[in-house]
């Protein structure tokens, strides 16, 4: 970002105008115009401000503001395409562990396999001609307890023929108490869509709560519902486009240098 802060630099110097004279004009602190001068963005809470407040200098220099922006993401870009090499050549060693482990796991399951087939031939003779026995004994004890069990299903099925029709009063009864729930229940909610038009921070607070905070990828699209309001923060409101209860909801007015924070309900 050096190169962008120079040729922001140049310019101011150029118009012969101070880091003063351009705090005044566009409200961003000395400080941060010296750190974008100087290409440092570790002084900045978040890439989305650092944005935000090189937007307004360009523009307050006579720059096409969304022309820097571009800039400014070609070299991320060109920084992250700078970084792939190492991260290739630590996933061709993982590859290569991976192997080794695939190799071991088909050796074990060999050796296991093995030591089954001997223990089932020395063992497994033994321990079906015990379950046979076991299994007529069962059976013998089964067919003396039949003949008792069949004089008293009898009775047990008359019992349960007026239980049944007890059951069938009750849940006719229950049906109408549900369907009396189901309309006292409110259906209305109240509904914020979120579709952001460029990499934004935002947080969003449902019913007084913080539900959502940190970045919305530009293209990204979230839906929240709740009872009754939303308090919503973005750190830049051009950004973003945001639809409360399907009507769209321009953010971008009373904004401070494109932050905004706007209540719903």
């Amino acid at each position: 970002m050096k190169e962008i802060g120079k040729m922001l630099k140049e310019k101011r110097e150029k118009l012969n105008l101070s880091l003063s004279d351009a705090h005044k004009a566009t409200k961003v602190q000395e400080k941060y115009l010296k750190a974008i001068e100087g290409g440092d963005t570790t002084i900045f809470f978040a890439d989305v401000y650092y944005k935000s407040f090189v937007r307004s200098y360009s523009k307050f220099l006579g720059f096409e503001p969304e022309e820097i922006i571009n800039m400014i993401n070609l070299k991320n870009k060109e920084r992250a395409l700078k970084e792939d090499p190492e991260s290739k050549s630590i996933k061709k060693g993982n590859c290569k562990n991976q192997s080794d482990i695939k190799k071991l796991l088909i050796i074990l399951g060999i050796v296991i396999a093995v030591i089954l087939s001997i223990f089932i031939l020395t063992f497994g003779g033994k321990v079906i001609k015990e379950a046979e026995n076991s299994h007529d004994e069962s059976y013998q004890e089964l067919s003396s307890k039949q003949a008792e069990n069949d004089t008293l299903e009898e009775s047990a099925n008359s019992n349960a023929n007026n239980e049944e029709e007890n059951v069938l009063d009750k849940q006719e009864s229950d049906i109408v108490l549900v369907e009396h729930e189901q309309q006292a229940t409110p259906l209305n909610k109240q509904e914020v869509e979120l579709v952001a038009k460029d990499t934004v921070w935002i947080r969003l607070d449902k019913d007084g709560k913080t539900v959502y905070e940190g970045n919305l990828g530009k293209g990204q699209r979230k839906v929240w519902k709740a009872d009754k309001s939303f308090i919503l923060k973005v750190g830049y409101a051009p950004g973003l486009r945001v639809f409360f209860n399907g009507k769209e909801v321009d953010i971008t007015k009373n904004a401070v240098q494109d932050v905004n924070t706007i209540i719903l309900e």
